[in-house]
């Protein structure tokens, strides 16, 4: 039987009467095909990098051009990735819990169950960006750029929104409890089932939006502009400031009563 082992790998010998067995054989053939996170791809940091499942939290990759990367589950909590160049990337199961993603961006990047908790996102570019399934939780956007971006079915609770342009973006089933989107641009979004309960929208753009079953339960709509909106009779005002100060009693689905 031929062993192959990692070039370093120390055996450790023990003899037990007229016999020697060697301990650690099993660790180097582990070793040997479980990629390292401080392997060489790890630290090559290009367009079309492979970074999958590396440990890059709290390093500084500032400014840097990794258009085309692939960071599947890479570990990037604290990472400093400000001005840094994302664009078709992949992130799905990425953590960038407390990044700084400040001015990155992520135009045509994709991914599912991506990790956004506490990231700094301000004035972020993910235009045409595809990341379902997400948690944006408590993250700061304001003044991003989210056109035609889709963020279906992801947490973006407790999140600041101010000023951003979130046109034509598909915000199907996600969650914006407790959000603040006020001067927000939403124009033609698709809204359907998507929550935004307790949510301050003041003067945001809601032009044409599909909000199908959407949820603005205790939301301040306040000057808000809904021109031309698309609702039913599963929409829900229950408690919501309305566009013209008045707030909505009970049940008020489909309209503000």
């Amino acid at each position: 039987m031929s062993m192959t082992f990692r070039p370093g790998t120390r055996l450790a010998s023990v003899v037990i009467g007229p016999f020697l067995a060697v301990v650690g054989a099993t660790t180097a053939f582990a070793a040997a095909d479980t990629p390292s996170p401080t392997d060489s791809r790890c630290h090559t940091f290009t367009r079309d990098a492979d970074l999958s499942d590396c440990n890059l939290n709290g390093i500084d990759l500032a400014g840097l051009d990794l258009t085309g990367s692939n960071l599947t589950a890479a570990q990037l909590r604290g990472t400093n990735l400000e001005g840094t160049v994302l664009a078709n990337t992949t992130l799905t199961r990425a953590n960038l819990t407390g990044a700084n993603l400040r001015s990155v961006t992520l135009t045509g990047a994709t991914g599912s169950h991506s990790v956004f908790i506490d990231a700094i996102l301000t004035e972020a570019n993910l235009d045409r960006a595809v990341l379902t399934f997400s948690n944006f939780h408590r993250a700061n956007l304001d003044s991003a750029i989210l056109t035609d971006a889709t963020l279906s079915s992801s947490t973006m609770t407790q999140t600041e929104l101010g000023g951003a342009n979130l046109a034509y973006a598909n915000l199907s089933a996600a969650n914006f409890d407790h959000s603040f989107l006020e001067y927000a641009n939403l124009n033609r979004a698709t809204l359907v089932h998507t929550e935004f309960s307790n949510a301050s929208l003041r003067r945001a753009d809601l032009t044409e939006v599909r909000a199908y079953a959407a949820g603005f339960a205790a939301a301040n709509l306040r000057d808000a502009k809904n021109k031309n909106w698309q609702i039913n009779f599963l929409t829900v005002f229950r408690g919501a400031t309305w566009v013209d100060g008045r707030v909505c009693g009970f049940p008020s689905q489909g309209t503000c009563t």
